[in-house]
Protein backbone atom coordinates (compact mmCIF):
# COMPACT_ATOMS: atom_id res chain seq x y z
CA UNK A 1 0.00 0.00 0.00
CA UNK A 2 1.47 3.39 -0.79
CA UNK A 3 0.05 5.42 1.47
CA UNK A 4 1.05 3.62 4.87
CA UNK A 5 1.41 5.77 7.96
CA UNK A 6 5.09 5.37 7.99
CA UNK A 7 5.18 6.71 4.12
CA UNK A 8 2.71 9.82 5.12
CA UNK A 9 5.21 10.64 8.38
CA UNK A 10 8.19 10.12 5.86
CA UNK A 11 7.13 12.82 3.31
CA UNK A 12 5.89 14.81 5.95
CA UNK A 13 9.22 15.18 7.24
CA UNK A 14 10.86 15.56 4.13
CA UNK A 15 8.51 18.72 3.52
CA UNK A 16 9.20 20.33 6.60
CA UNK A 17 13.21 19.70 5.91
CA UNK A 18 12.73 21.16 2.27
CA UNK A 19 10.48 24.20 4.13
CA UNK A 20 13.86 24.22 6.06
CA UNK A 21 15.73 24.30 3.27
CA UNK A 22 13.85 26.81 1.72
CA UNK A 23 13.94 29.39 4.33
CA UNK A 24 17.15 29.54 5.39
CA UNK A 25 18.70 29.68 1.89
CA UNK A 26 16.20 33.38 1.41
CA UNK A 27 17.30 34.30 5.07
CA UNK A 28 21.12 33.72 3.67
CA UNK A 29 20.34 35.57 0.74
CA UNK A 30 18.42 38.37 2.74
CA UNK A 31 21.68 38.72 5.09
CA UNK A 32 23.69 39.13 2.33
CA UNK A 33 21.77 41.41 0.71
CA UNK A 34 23.91 45.01 0.48
CA UNK A 35 21.49 47.76 -1.29
CA UNK A 36 18.38 47.79 -2.81
CA UNK A 37 16.37 44.52 -2.22
CA UNK A 38 14.32 44.79 -5.43
CA UNK A 39 16.99 45.29 -7.23
CA UNK A 40 18.47 41.73 -6.78
CA UNK A 41 16.28 39.58 -9.80
CA UNK A 42 18.09 36.48 -8.24
CA UNK A 43 16.58 37.41 -4.66
CA UNK A 44 13.06 38.14 -6.12
CA UNK A 45 13.12 34.71 -8.11
CA UNK A 46 14.62 32.33 -5.66
CA UNK A 47 11.31 34.51 -3.31
CA UNK A 48 8.95 33.23 -6.14
CA UNK A 49 9.86 29.78 -6.42
CA UNK A 50 10.08 29.69 -2.44
CA UNK A 51 6.07 30.81 -2.45
CA UNK A 52 5.05 28.65 -4.85
CA UNK A 53 6.95 25.57 -3.65
CA UNK A 54 5.67 26.72 -0.10
CA UNK A 55 1.97 26.68 -1.13
CA UNK A 56 2.15 23.07 -2.94
CA UNK A 57 3.87 21.18 0.11
CA UNK A 58 1.05 23.14 2.35
CA UNK A 59 -1.66 21.39 -0.08
CA UNK A 60 0.44 18.03 0.14
CA UNK A 61 0.80 18.52 3.96
CA UNK A 62 -3.12 19.22 3.87
CA UNK A 63 -3.86 15.94 2.58
CA UNK A 64 -1.28 14.13 4.12
CA UNK A 65 -3.06 15.02 7.17
CA UNK A 66 -6.29 14.01 5.56
CA UNK A 67 -4.94 10.42 4.39
CA UNK A 68 -3.87 9.75 8.31
CA UNK A 69 -6.85 10.46 9.70
CA UNK A 70 -8.65 8.12 6.99
CA UNK A 71 -6.11 5.69 7.66
CA UNK A 72 -7.03 5.62 11.39
CA UNK A 73 -10.65 5.47 10.52
CA UNK A 74 -10.34 2.72 8.73
CA UNK A 75 -8.13 0.43 10.75
CA UNK A 76 -10.21 1.05 14.04
CA UNK A 77 -13.05 -0.54 12.03
CA UNK A 78 -10.97 -3.13 11.87
CA UNK A 79 -9.46 -3.69 15.06
CA UNK A 80 -12.20 -5.89 16.45
CA UNK A 81 -11.13 -8.70 14.12
CA UNK A 82 -7.41 -8.38 14.70
CA UNK A 83 -8.69 -8.66 18.32
CA UNK A 84 -10.22 -12.08 17.48
CA UNK A 85 -7.32 -13.24 15.10
CA UNK A 86 -4.74 -12.57 18.13
CA UNK A 87 -7.29 -14.76 20.37
CA UNK A 88 -7.16 -16.81 18.01
CA UNK A 89 -3.20 -17.62 17.24
CA UNK A 90 -2.68 -17.33 20.44
CA UNK A 91 -5.09 -19.69 21.82
CA UNK A 92 -3.51 -22.36 18.82
CA UNK A 93 -0.33 -21.82 19.78
CA UNK A 94 -1.22 -22.77 23.41
CA UNK A 95 -3.33 -26.00 22.36
CA UNK A 96 -0.01 -28.13 21.93
CA UNK A 97 -0.70 -27.99 25.59
CA UNK A 98 -3.44 -30.03 25.78
CA UNK A 99 -3.31 -32.46 22.99
CA UNK A 100 -0.20 -33.53 21.20
CA UNK A 101 -1.32 -32.81 17.32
Amino acid sequence: MANTKEDLVKKQREYNIQLAGLENSLLTQLKEQTGDILANVALVDNLEKSKVISDDIKIKVAEGKKTEADIALFSEKYRPSAERGALVFFLFNELYKIHSF
